[in-house]
């Protein structure tokens, strides 16, 4: 079968529809778990643009075909981290369809979304992750006497192997440290 560039572009442009579609479901979904917070509200309008922009290239007005409701069951670190998979997948499709042989307009959307997912939504997305992700010391320290009431060493394990371990492990440490300075300085005082 012989397929012209006409014909390509349509089938990539379906492609390209379905998995937009698809992305901005999950999304929604997180946004309704998790209301309307800042990265997700960027993305969320980037994804509709992008759409757009695919529906228009297709000379298609009829936005009808969603792809359906997605349910979001993560909390909010998992459902950034789901976006920054969900975005990375994207950005590699976007790589391989630009090696084929695309109408220009095509080409161009593609060099734009990939761009957009590049310099904008990765970026905003991973550091929402390192906020997440940062620690705040006062609840560490919570979080540690209550590992230590549990007297459970495979609680103990699970919490040193866990994101916040190598901090927590620092500050004992640092915390035994001190605790061994100021006890060498009694007795020196003492005697």
């Amino acid at each position: 079968m012989n397929q012209t560039p006409e014909t390509t572009d349509h089938q990539i442009l379906d492609d390209l529809i379905r998995n937009i579609r698809t992305r901005l479901s999950c999304y929604l979904a997180i946004q309704v778990k998790h209301g309307n917070k800042q990265p997700l509200e960027g993305v969320i309008s980037s994804c509709r643009q992008q759409l757009d922009a695919f529906l228009w290239l297709r000379d298609q007005t009829d936005e009808s075909n969603d792809s359906g409701a997605v349910e979001c069951d993560s909390d909010w670190l998992e459902s950034i981290e789901k976006m920054v998979v969900y975005e990375t997948e994207a950005f590699y499709l976007y790589e391989k369809l630009l090696v084929q042989p695309l109408s220009p307009q095509l080409r161009d959307i593609l060099y734009r979304v990939q761009a957009a997912i590049y310099q904008q939504h990765l970026p905003l997305l991973r550091r929402e992750t390192s906020a997440i992700q940062a620690t705040d010391p006062i609840a560490l320290m919570d979080d540690i006497k209550e590992m230590i009431k549990e007297q459970d060493p495979t609680e103990w394990a699970r919490f040193f192997c866990g994101p916040r371990g190598a901090l927590a492990g620092g500050a004992l440490l640092g915390a035994g440290a001190f605790w061994l300075l100021k006890d060498q300085i009694n007795l020196k005082t003492k005697e």
